[in-house]
């Protein structure tokens, strides 16, 4: 079933990128929440394409090599600024990194749509990352985020990809 698995890449997503940007970033608070959103992200890129046409229009070579170097651009970003350029970011993990696989223009707009829901201020005050799954707080351990994915996530639904039944 295609809502049985965004668990298992977010699960996934959050091991393989998030420790070593974490531990390479100066602004651990920061680092923390956008690695997260991140992970986020890219399961729900990931596992969009198991709604057939529905999902993405053509299948996508999306992989963990545009997560981890996302997951670098994020770290150089908030070690290279006093603040966060949210518009940079998106544009170079939304229409660069992931968007370098896609070839449909409505896909691109889901895609560069995603990222904007997720890569945004109230990501540092608990935004909701899609209904029914809030963004924890970031003042947390790395280990809090792992035990977070395993108690809180809810029910896949189509709604929580963004579709409607």
């Amino acid at each position: 079933s295609p809502l049985a698995n965004l668990k298992a890449p977010l699960r996934r997503a959050d091991a393989d990128v998030s420790e070593a940007s974490f531990e390479a970033c100066d602004k651990k608070k920061e680092i923390r929440a956008l690695l997260f959103g991140l992970s986020f992200f890219h399961a729900c890129v990931v596992s969009r394409h198991k709604f057939g046409s529905q999902g993405w229009s053509r299948s996508y070579g999306f992989n963990f090599g545009d997560l981890a170097i996302s997951g670098n651009v994020l770290c150089n970003y908030l070690n290279g600024n006093d603040f966060v350029p949210w518009k940079d970011v998106r544009y170079i993990i939304a229409e660069v990194m992931y968007g370098g696989h896609i070839t449909d223009g409505w896909d691109r707009r889901v895609d560069i749509a995603y990222l904007a829901e997720i890569m945004k201020p109230e990501i540092f005050t608990g935004t909701e990352l899609a209904p029914g799954f809030k963004m924890p707080s970031c003042n947390e351990d790395y280990d809090f985020f792992r035990s977070y994915i395993e108690q809180e996530f809810p029910v896949e639904t189509p709604e929580l990809f963004g579709l409607h039944t």
